[in-house]
């Protein structure tokens, strides 16, 4: 971790092998994967607080009511569980053309979310809209990586080596224009 005012990085105790970590919604605590469980670590330090088993964390999000979407492992749906730690309720389900889901943030409302959905053929995502009130998901586009949503309101995504950027309304699900590189020849990993 590195303070905004510094060039010094510091790591933090207890999160070593550590990947995939999000912050909490007032960066105060960052969640992360480790050793088959995902964790959580106020940034100032402190005990490590373990909140569930994770066998390969993929990505996660929290929103401002303290509920955490990830996913546990490469080829499995999205789960939640609370900040606090608790009992762990599957999210959404793998259909059969899916091998699993990543990569989950929230939209600004904290209660719907996107993920991306790793296809069969190979290098392939859908992007979907879920909610945490619902199972039903909608979605919004297919893309050569996994989507992240800029509060700018666009979907930022690889196609064709370029990170694409496409408008996006956060409120109605919907996008609401054309795809646009806004950088060529990129590399990224899945």
């Amino acid at each position: 971790i590195r303070n905004l005012d510094s060039l010094t990085a510091q790591s933090l105790p207890g999160t070593d092998g550590a990947s995939f970590p999000f912050w909490s919604p007032d960066s105060k605590t960052v969640a992360f994967f480790t050793r088959g469980k995902l964790k959580r670590l106020d940034a100032t330090g402190g005990p490590v607080q373990t909140l569930c088993d994770a066998t390969n964390g993929r990505g996660g999000a929290w929103n401002p009511a303290g509920v955490i979407i990830f996913t546990s492992d490469t080829n499995t749906p999205l789960s939640r569980v609370y900040a606090a730690g608790g009992a762990v309720s599957q999210l959404t389900k793998v259909s059969p053309t899916e091998i699993g889901h990543r990569v989950p943030v929230f939209l600004p409302d904290g209660k719907h979310f996107l993920y991306s959905a790793l296809l069969q053929s190979a290098g392939k995502f859908d992007i979907y809209a879920g909610s945490l009130d619902s199972p039903n998901t909608t979605k919004i586009e297919s893309a050569e990586s996994p989507a992240l949503y800029s509060p700018a309101g666009y979907l930022l995504f690889a196609r064709q080596g370029n990170l694409m950027a496409e408008p996006f309304d956060a409120g109605n699900l919907k996008v609401t224009g054309e795809a646009v590189p806004i950088v060529e020849q990129i590399a990224y990993s899945n």
